[in-house]
């Protein structure tokens, strides 16, 4: 694919026509990167791919949206009709730039690849008071760095589905999130307290897909519904709110819970928390782990996962909506929770940086190779070969054939859209949208359904960014000032039950608020200027609570001083200190 692109270029420029700036590409790893623009016109069609990444000295990495599924071939040969296509239209001078070339070599090689900031995780707590026993210098916070996902064939896939390569062709998915420094896998929560079972390092969460592009089809009913037992508060819409901020893109509008109030179990009622979108997710949870293969384990293999250590799990680790199974024939239970799915921890000692991949089926074929077995038709069963195909073809049998009681249940619509889709067309991991949500633990047992730390989360949110529109200002400002003079005094919401220009959060912990940016249970002047002002009083507590960068973790009278949420107090916190005050 370099090669092709090298020489298109070079075709262009002796064509004896005018030239343009020419996409520059170089290979770095597996990734084709583009470091310069790139000219098409407007009849090669791919202005609509774009970047959704992260440029780093001079290139940037490339995602392709809907407008860029394609396989290899057809990647290849777009490169071809393009150069073409540029002669011809410059010869009539017409041509746009556009920053897409990089969407195509991507493309070509089975992967698209996104960056995360790193240094930005912050401890967020889930407890009743939110103040549980945590220590960040003992226990690492998950801090993701970036995430990889593409079509993957395995060399020999009966035996190491690891070892292969990214290819547009590849039977498999495969998903690698890397996070920073040493992370463990998960131990055990819940009715054994063992989270730190392989390791101090624990990383907990859940990794989402929406497979379809479709926000409505996909996604976890709260806990309290009847009809579906789920876990919407500990997924991305019901999470990231907690960082002070709200997520940027369409994806995300009317989705994310601004409070624990919106875990109400109704699927038509707004914010939409319960429908996310997601297909599939990652659970990483020691639960779902039913064992290691020592046979595939790098290092000592002791139980403890150390430095330069690779471990693959196999367990319940990669499974189906929860929301879908009201609606579905899938057997045995109506869930599609396949048992063999692999899981590979791996830390490399040269960048400290942990890498946790998933590899697995995206058809029956897949499957099939990976058990050294004829392939078998879908049949709704994640019990005998399984895969993404066979997930989705039961959603859409299933919306097809759903009998009317089905229909007229009101969160029937979760599904229903699936009756007019072709599973077949979402199978490129290439044009699924990841979100993340990560958390370590509490180093001791707080409180029945209190275990998880969030610490990270993709995509990002800016603290202090309220309407998702990526900007914080005035507007920003206003809807916090909003919030505070709607709920100010009212008890069941403001739990000093005083009008006083503040609220503080009733059962704060397994609450929250989205107005609460610095996550100290209050949301006041703090967080948003409305009339009140700093004064020398609050500079003196500013003062006694300076920690300097990494000083944490902070005393609970503390937490207010702590603006950016990052569990320090320092100067970047003395910069969101310094224009609230206002004197004595």
């Amino acid at each position: 694919m370099a090669a092709l692109l090298t020489g298109a270029a070079t075709t262009l420029r002796n064509s004896g026509r005018p030239r343009r700036r020419l996409a520059r590409i170089r290979v770095v790893g597996h990734n084709l990167w583009l470091a310069d623009g790139a000219a098409t016109d407007g009849g090669a069609r791919i202005q609509h791919t774009a970047f959704m990444g992260r440029r780093d000295a001079g290139a940037a990495s490339c995602r392709c949206d809907r407008e860029c599924r394609r396989p290899i071939d057809d990647a290849i040969m777009g490169a071809v009709i393009l150069t073409h296509r540029w002669g011809r239209e410059l010869k009539r001078g017409v041509i746009h730039i556009f920053v897409a070339v990089g969407c195509l070599a991507a493309a070509a090689l089975g992967q698209v690849h996104v960056v995360d900031g790193i240094g930005d995780a912050a401890v967020r707590r889930t407890d009743l008071g939110a103040d549980g026993p945590v220590d960040t210098r003992l226990h690492r916070m998950p801090d993701v760095k970036s995430y990889t996902i593409g079509t993957w064939e395995p060399q020999k896939p009966e035996d190491d589905l690891f070892k292969g390569d990214w290819d547009s062709r590849g039977r498999f998915v495969r998903l690698d999130v890397v996070f920073d420094g040493l992370l463990n896998p998960p131990g055990l929560v819940g009715e054994n307290f063992l989270p730190f079972q392989h390791g101090p390092h624990p990383v907990f969460g859940y990794i989402e897909i929406d497979m379809d592009a479709d926000v409505d089809t996909g996604g976890e009913f709260d806990p309290n519904n009847e009809l579906q037992p789920g876990d919407a508060p500990l997924r991305y819409t019901g999470a990231v709110a907690r960082y002070g901020g709200h997520p940027t893109g369409p994806a995300f509008v009317d989705r994310i819970a601004p409070g624990a109030a919106a875990f109400d179990g109704v699927l038509a009622t707004p914010p939409y928390v319960d429908r996310g979108g997601e297909e599939f997710h990652v659970a990483l949870h020691g639960w779902q782990i039913d064992s290691f293969d020592m046979r595939k384990c790098r290092g000592q293999c002791d139980g403890i996962f150390e430095v330069g250590e690779i471990w693959v799990a196999t367990g319940q680790l990669f499974h189906r909506a929860h929301a879908y199974e009201p609606f579905s024939f899938a057997k045995p239970d109506r869930t599609y929770e396949p048992r063999d799915v692999q899981l590979m921890f791996e830390h490399s000692i040269p960048n400290d940086e942990t890498t946790v991949s998933l590899v697995y089926p995206l058809t029956n074929a897949g499957s099939a190779a990976m058990r050294g077995e004829q392939e078998q038709p879908n049949n709704n069963d994640a019990r005998d070969q399984n895969s993404v195909l066979e997930g989705l073809d039961d959603l859409s049998f299933s919306a097809r054939n759903a009998p009317p009681e089905w229909r007229n249940d009101d969160n029937f619509p979760i599904i229903e859209a699936w009756e007019f889709k072709d599973p077949s067309d979402y199978l490129d991991p290439r044009t699924w949208r990841v979100s993340i949500v990560v958390a370590t633990s509490y180093y001791e047992e707080v409180e029945v359904g209190a275990y998880f730390v969030w610490t990270d989360h993709y995509p990002n949110v800016k603290s202090g960014d309220f309407n998702g529109d990526n900007e914080v200002n005035n507007a920003d400002n206003d809807a916090c000032c909003a919030f505070i003079a709607a709920v100010d005094g009212d008890g069941k919401e403001d739990c000093d039950g005083e009008v006083n220009e503040r609220v503080e959060l009733c059962r704060f912990g397994p609450n929250f608020s989205l107005y609460d940016m610095n996550y100290d249970g209050m949301v006041d002047d703090l967080d948003c200027s409305c009339s009140s002002c700093l004064d020398l009083a609050d500079a003196a507590h500013f003062q006694r609570c300076f920690t300097g960068p990494g000083g944490g973790p902070l005393p609970q009278h503390c937490l207010a001083m702590d603006f950016d949420g990052d569990d320090d107090v320092d100067l970047s916190d003395h910069g969101r200190f310094v224009p609230r005050f206002c004197g004595p």
